[in-house]
């Protein structure tokens, strides 16, 4: 029991009683089976009717870029009838080979011509996107299973991963805030409606932020002498390397590293000299095993460097730099992240996570104080130092919150119990995870099959626009084509502000165009519709003529979701700019 006490003492200083009572009960072992259960529901709520609704610009870019990536590792294994959605080029180009024309490369042969056409690089996600749409859409190779529509395989992937943040927050947090806060965690993050909507998506951010959790977590675990240093450390590694291999914002995660190395400091029999900051800062086998796998993992899924990985990684580290989304811009703009980002978080989870982030500082805890750290780095680089405000940054944020959420809901129980005994006080937790899966059962259910689209409902649309006398619900571009084809019929020609790889998904390829700058170039395209997604109404300068129309004319219909607008649709018969004459819409008996 001493030796016990030591290391308890060891991982938390403060509160190692509190630990100590909760370790010598320890989880049920029947628990297993409720995080088992969880992961199912977590799964299934984020793959329900997957391919049944519309595609994003970003989906798009990766859906293609996974293709084109896997076909690359397969070189000549490839088969040769490979599908590759269509690419209108409506995207900022990020293509690059980093070692083009530089002779200091190990061969030229494959499998170094495997690449990924981006410097994000996103490579572990779509790998994974790239292998499903391969072997399970209709259509998209001779060796497909042909089980699932090509949306819904692309996204599949991202469903999985996005649903294992259950295991990271059980498995990897039980020892940091205690069992039972790990499984609220665990609940939390299973119908967390921001959650469930990235893991529908086909892209690159959920992944990311399941890789962050994983890294941050098992590292906390390592430092805190939980027990299997070392294998932590590696674990740790790997998923920073996946990290960093799927989106750069993972090198933010180094301040809440730093903290963790500075709150579980050497103990203090060890202390020699009054030299503790100065070996608190210097690595030590934990550090070395964590930096070693994090390095080794990057270079391995990040082909584009292996001609010369040493070379590579410094033109990529320069590239990233360079990306105007990484370029600070307007601090007090940016600090509006602060304001936009809360209210598309669950109100209990977003009070939940404050009341145990304040408890955890209120009583010193250190593992709290480490996952405050996580928090506050994430939220002061992507409000100050992101060059543009993307709500999606969110997700970065949320683990963090959902593990301060579960320790919040876990003191609650604990203070409720200690003031009033019942004969049965266990029964407080059974009915706070079930209340906590049919809450968020219903709140994705409510603004399904736009999860991520959640806003507090008695807000107004963040976009602040008045709607028009004609609106639908719909996602966007999916069902601005339905309402298209209902109105003109399926040979109608469109002109998209943005999102024409999108539509070509759901209409005729060679009836979608994207919309030039000048209204006479739009007008010479002779095209019947305009199709503008939110961004270039909401955030966009009017930069061009073609914007500027959109922003300053009422559009002939709209879609929304809740109070969010989805696109305007303008029928350009009615503005003078097509060739064919104006008439009458009749939908659904609307005028």
């Amino acid at each position: 029991m001493i030796e016990q006490q030591k290391a308890i003492y060891c991982c938390n200083e403060i509160r190692w009683g509190e630990i100590q009572a909760q370790s010598d009960h320890g989880p049920p072992s029947r628990l297993a089976w409720v995080v088992a259960l969880l992961f199912v529901a977590a799964v299934t709520v984020r793959a329900w009717a997957l391919g049944s609704y519309g595609i994003n610009n970003d989906e798009n870019l990766w859906h293609i870029r996974s293709a084109e990536f896997v076909k690359s590792l397969l070189g000549p294994f490839a088969p040769g009838d490979i599908a590759v959605p269509k690419d209108f080029g409506d995207h900022i180009n990020l293509a690059v080979n980093l070692l083009e024309g530089s002779r200091r490369v190990i061969s030229r042969e494959y499998p170094f011509t495997a690449h990924i056409d981006t410097v994000h690089p996103g490579t572990p996600i779509s790998f994974l996107m790239g292998l499903s749409h391969i072997l399970l859409a209709r259509g998209s190779s001779s060796w497909s299973l042909n089980w699932l529509s090509v949306i819904a395989a692309s996204r599949l992937p991202n469903v999985i991963v996005g649903a294992s943040i259950v295991f990271v927050f059980f498995y990897l947090g039980k020892a940091l805030v205690g069992w039972r806060a790990a499984l609220f965690a665990a609940a939390f993050g299973a119908f967390e409606p921001f959650l469930v909507g990235y893991s529908r998506e086909a892209q690159l951010d959920m992944s990311a932020t399941v890789f962050i959790a994983g890294s941050l977590l098992c590292y906390f675990n390592a430092r805190c002498g939980s027990g299997k240093q070392r294998q932590l450390a590696i674990f740790g590694g790997i998923f920073g390397g996946l990290a960093l291999a799927t989106n750069p914002y993972a090198v933010y995660i180094f301040p809440a590293l730093l903290a963790a190395r500075l709150l579980w400091q050497p103990r203090r029999e060890e202390k020699t000299g009054g030299k503790l900051l100065s070996r608190a800062l210097l690595p030590d086998e934990t550090d070395v095993f964590y930096a070693l796998s994090w390095a080794l993992t990057f270079v391995l899924v990040y082909p584009n460097i292996w001609p010369n990985p040493i070379l590579g990684v410094r033109e990529w580290f320069r590239l990233v730099n360079e990306m105007p989304h990484l370029q600070t811009g307007s601090a007090l703009k940016h600090f509006a992240f602060l304001i936009h980002g809360p209210i598309h978080v669950l109100p209990w989870t977003l009070l939940l996570g404050l009341f145990g982030g304040y408890m955890g500082i209120k009583t010193r805890d250190r593992a709290v104080v480490a996952i405050l750290a996580w928090l506050g780095s994430y939220l002061l680089f992507l409000s100050v130092l992101a060059g543009d405000i993307s709500l999606k940054r969110m997700l970065f944020l949320l683990p963090a919150l959902v593990l301060l959420a579960g320790y919040g809901l876990d003191r609650i129980i604990r203070r409720m119990e200690s003031r009033n005994r019942k004969p049965n006080p266990g029964m407080a937790y059974p009915a706070a995870i079930s209340l906590l899966v049919v809450a968020g059962l219903a709140v994705n259910i409510w603004w399904w099959p736009y999860p991520d689209l959640f806003t507090w409902p008695w807000l107004p649309d963040p976009q602040k626009w008045s709607p028009p006398t004609e609106v639908s619900v719909g996602e966007g571009m999916y069902h601005a084509v339905e309402y298209i084809h209902q109105s003109d019929g399926e040979k109608a020609r469109i002109a998209c502000l943005s999102g024409a790889n999108n539509a070509a998904y759901f209409h005729d390829s060679s009836l979608v165009h994207n919309a030039p700058s000048t209204l006479q170039e739009l007008k010479d395209l002779n095209c019947d519709w305009l199709v503008v997604l939110p961004k270039y109404v909401y955030r966009v300068p009017p930069v061009n003529e073609v914007i500027r129309f959109a922003k300053d004319n009422r559009p002939t219909h709209m879609t929304w979701h809740h109070q969010i607008e989805t696109t305007r649709m303008f029928d350009l018969r009615e503005f003078g700019l097509s060739g064919s004459p104006a008439k009458a819409n009749v939908v659904n008996g609307m005028k």
